[in-house]
């Protein structure tokens, strides 16, 4: 019997490589929905699922990392640091317990469709749920629906 080849890699090869592979699944699993049940029945599908992941990484993070915190502030800077972990750049407009805004002007998923970004928001819900409850997401623009930036907020309900 023949030997396969062992091919080496970096950590870095690797985490790039899956990096790359896990997204493109994704943007590939939420493809197949909206083309198999269209763009609002996907999103009412995949939403909850994803609000779910959210959570979880949530409850992750404030369990691993003892994370404490319960205002706009808190949610944003785990967004941020994801955010910042996928490739997007960007800067904070406004920052205050009650109210965070972040506008974004690079990101891998520019031109993916607006049901990537929807489906990212959905996780922000999640996180909320678990950091921040009392707050709310609004995102303001996206360049996935052709804005020259994305823009979000969080803010306390009112």
């Amino acid at each position: 019997m023949g030997e396969l080849k062992n091919i080496a890699y970096t950590r870095d090869e690797k985490d790039a490589m899956l990096s790359q592979a896990m997204s493109q699944w994704w943007l590939g699993a939420i493809a197949t929905m909206m083309k198999a049940m269209g763009p609002e029945q996907a999103m009412k599908a995949y939403g909850p699922t994803m609000r779910q992941i959210g959570r979880d990484w949530a409850n992750q993070f404030v369990k691993e990392k003892g994370y404490k915190g319960h205002d706009a502030m808190a949610t944003a800077s785990v967004i941020r640091m994801w955010e910042s972990m996928m490739g997007i750049e960007g800067k904070v407009l406004e920052a205050s317990p009650d109210k965070v805004v972040v506008r974004n002007t690079s990101c891998p998923l520019a031109k993916a469709m607006p049901q990537a970004c929807q489906s990212l928001e959905c996780a922000i819900w999640g996180h909320l749920d678990v950091i921040s409850p009392g707050y709310r997401f609004e995102p303001r623009a996206a360049l996935t629906r052709g804005d020259t930036y994305c823009e979000w907020c969080i803010e306390k309900k009112r």
